[in-house]
């Protein structure tokens, strides 16, 4: 996932904008300043929205937020092909989410 957003980075698809808005939500942010900026801002992104979508909705379990979480994973699922490792995980994820409700 890494590699990705490097690549579209330095091609100008993902843009400084993008990655404050990225700090942020690492830092808790879920609103327009965080996640919900970013998410918005990759609509028709799949490859790029989809994996980090997973990425910050692990990163807010681990902040102790599932309620924040969900919302990601169902992105994740949103933007992931069934047959994809990121669906698998996506899904799994989020059946876990909602059991620690």
């Amino acid at each position: 996932m890494s590699e990705g957003v490097y690549r579209a980075y330095t091609r100008g698809e993902f843009t400084d904008a993008q990655a404050y808005l990225g700090l942020n939500a690492w830092a808790g942010a879920t609103g327009f300043t965080g996640w919900g900026g970013l998410s918005a801002l990759l609509q028709g992104r799949p490859d790029l929205r989809g994996p980090l979508a997973y990425l910050y909705g692990e990163r807010y379990l681990r902040l102790k937020r599932p309620a924040d979480a969900r919302p990601m994973f169902q992105a994740a699922l949103g933007e992931a092909r069934p047959d994809t490792p990121l669906y698998r995980l996506s899904r799994q994820a989020l059946d876990e989410a909602s059991e620690g409700k």
